[in-house]
C-alpha cells in the first residue's frame, strides 16, 4: 500500500511539473477548456461582465488620546502594514470611545510614520486631530478609529469568488464569446472589500468572466483526460 501511495504522488509531482512548464501565462499560451453542451447545462454556471467601480473599504485602527490642546485632541492609531496603503495624511477619520456614547469624534490624520514594533513586526503610526466636540477626556483614553478609503478612480475588480488559485497563480475563468469554452487567465489582484478583489492586472472592463459555479470548470480542467490536466492545449 505504501509502494502505490508512493508512486501516486510521484506520477502527481511529474503531472503537475509538466503543467507548470507548458502553462506559460502571459506569454499568449491561455489554456482554454471545451464543455459538452449537456455537461454545461448541468453546473449551472453564471456570469458576469466585468465593471469598472469605485471600491471602498473601512479601515480599522485603535488608538489612544495623547493631548488636548484648546478645542481639539491629538491621538495616535496603530496601523498595521497590510492596511498602510490606505492611510494618508488628509484623511478624515471618526473615533469612538465608550466614554462617550452616541457621539462621534470627527478629526483628519495629520502624519502616517513608520515604527518597529517589540515583537519586530513592521507597523505604522498615524498621529490625528479630532475637535473635542464638547467631551472632556483624559491622555490614554482608548479610541476605536475608522477611516473610508475610497480608490480614486473606478478599477477592475470581481467577486472573490470567482477567483482560483491554481499552481500557485491566481485565475479566473473568462467567456471568450465562443459557445462552451472558456479561457483560464491568469491575473494579479490588489486589495478585497466587500467581497470583491480588485484585479491589477490580466483583466479589462467589458469582459465577461464565470462567477457562480467556477470551481466546476476548475474541478474540469485538472481531470487527467482534460486538455489541461492531459498536458494539452485548445486554442
Amino acid at each position: 500500500m505504501k509502494a502505490k501511495i508512493t508512486v501516486l504522488v510521484l506520477l502527481l509531482m511529474f503531472t503537475f511539473s509538466i503543467i507548470g512548464e507548458e502553462w506559460k501565462m502571459g506569454e499568449g499560451s491561455h489554456v482554454i477548456t471545451e464543455l459538452p453542451s449537456n455537461v454545461k447545462e448541468k453546473m449551472k454556471l453564471k456570469y458576469e461582465k466585468v465593471e469598472p467601480m469605485v471600491m471602498e473599504k473601512k479601515v480599522r485602527l485603535t488608538g489612544k488620546v495623547t493631548a488636548k490642546k484648546g478645542a481639539r485632541y491629538q491621538a495616535l492609531f496603530t496601523v498595521h502594514k497590510k492596511d498602510k496603503k490606505f492611510v494618508s495624511a488628509g484623511q478624515e477619520v471618526s473615533a469612538e470611545t465608550p466614554l462617550l456614547k452616541d457621539k462621534v469624534l470627527k478629526g483628519n490624520v495629520v502624519s502616517l510614520t513608520r515604527k518597529e514594533s517589540e515583537t519586530k513586526r513592521r507597523v505604522y503610526e498615524a498621529i490625528a486631530a479630532f475637535d473635542a466636540n464638547g467631551s472632556a477626556l483624559i491622555s490614554g483614553t482608548i479610541l476605536n478609529g475608522t477611516i473610508n478609503f475610497k480608490t480614486p478612480e473606478k478599477v477592475v475588480s470581481v467577486p472573490n469568488g470567482a477567483i482560483h488559485v491554481i499552481l500557485h497563480r491566481r485565475c479566473v475563468f473568462v467567456c471568450t464569446g465562443k459557445d462552451g469554452k472558456y479561457e483560464l487567465r491568469e491575473i494579479q489582484t490588489g486589495f478585497k472589500a466587500n467581497g470583491f478583489t480588485q484585479i491589477t492586472k490580466g483583466l479589462k472592463g467589458g469582459e465577461e468572466i464565470v462567477t457562480d459555479g467556477s470551481f466546476h470548470l476548475r474541478a474540469e480542467l485538472l481531470k487527467p483526460e482534460s486538455d489541461f490536466g492531459g498536458h494539452g492545449h485548445a486554442h
